[in-house]
């Protein structure tokens, strides 16, 4: 990369010269007509052709030749993340229910598509969601916050043991797969200068990427842990101290993931580190956990070794985070700090 120096000139217009090569390169000359482009996070692009501009407008697919189901549906996730706002699906007439129930279940899991075409052999989604309003760091703050009211509600079914508190932890994880999915194709966006100016740079988007992830992954340790704290109804264990443990763990848990996000958000290199050590304790506790079980025997240890499986991966996904916020934290630091 070279600097140039912006020029004022005839005190109204601005002016920067471009290199000779790329000049020669493209067969230019004095007086021909460039074309010029400003991007949504505001890099300007200078263009010999006007055709030579091939924005990520419209995406084809053909059902018949994709054939699964499933694999249509991951197409068109993959067009969502790339940032088509345009994609078709054509397919045969006897391949119309198909398709539409793909469709149906692309809008769900997404945020912003919608169906705003259809023929007997050809459907069209629209991207409606606008990415000036949205930011990778506005998501996951929104995706910790779903998973923080996840794990509050799992502690509370092992608790109580309530069915339809469950069912709504399971609910909340639909919500987090579709703000991964909004994180994914932003951080797409910012870096390949599609996506709006924003802190989440390019250097930054894959960490981001990368914790949305883990927050998904937590997100699926709650759903488990909620699903297997039915099954304890209550307090039915032997060990009368065992659920006031595991209560403790999942609060424990809870207070890890916010200090690694307090970090994350705040460059804090040493809240960071607080985290990671936090998480570190956590895992000998669940090992000192898990030994105790060798007293329970039959449903007893089968339900609580599997919540204490649950914690233990939702304690390694936290650990991940806050490695994510040291390493965020030394890339923002100035060179010498």
């Amino acid at each position: 990369m070279e600097g140039r120096k912006l020029q004022l000139v005839g005190g109204s217009t601005f002016q920067v010269s471009l290199p000779r090569r790329w000049v020669a390169d493209r067969g230019l000359k004095a007086g021909d007509l460039l074309y010029i482009d400003t991007e949504r996070d505001g890099t300007v692009c200078v263009r010999a052709d006007a055709a030579d501009h091939a924005p990520n407008e419209r995406k084809v697919f053909d059902a018949a030749r994709i054939g699964s189901s499933d694999h249509l549906l991951r197409k068109l996730i993959g067009a969502y993340v790339t940032n088509f706002r345009l994609i078709e699906v054509r397919y045969p007439p006897r391949g119309r229910i198909a398709a539409r129930r793909v469709a149906r279940e692309f809008c769900r899991l997404v945020n912003g598509p919608e169906i705003i075409d259809e023929t007997p052999t050809h459907l069209v989604l629209q991207d409606f969601s606008n990415g000036s309003e949205l930011s990778a760091a506005r998501c996951l703050r929104r995706m910790h916050l779903v998973v923080r009211a996840m794990l509050t509600d799992s502690l509370r079914t092992l608790q109580d043991g309530d069915p339809d508190r469950a069912r709504d932890v399971e609910l909340h994880d639909e919500d987090l797969n579709r703000l991964f999915w909004i994180v994914a194709k932003l951080t797409h966006a910012s870096r390949t200068n599609g996506g709006p100016p924003a802190p989440d740079g390019s250097l930054e988007a894959p960490y981001l990427r990368l914790v949305a992830k883990l927050l998904e992954c937590i997100g699926q340790d709650a759903v488990e842990l909620a699903q297997r704290a039915l099954t304890l109804h209550g307090t039915p264990l032997r060990d009368p101290g065992l659920n006031g443990e595991l209560e403790a763990c999942v609060g424990e848990v809870t207070a890890r993931l916010d200090g690694a996000f307090e970090a994350l958000f705040g460059s804090d290199s040493e809240l960071a580190n607080d985290a990671i050590d936090g998480c570190l304790r956590l895992r000998e506790q669940l090992e000192e956990l898990l030994a105790r079980l060798s007293k329970l025997t039959g449903h007893d240890l089968l339900s609580v070794h599997r919540v204490v499986e649950s914690l233990d991966r939702s304690v390694s996904h936290t650990y991940e985070i806050a490695k994510q916020a040291l390493d965020l934290s030394v890339l923002r630091e100035p060179a010498i700090a």
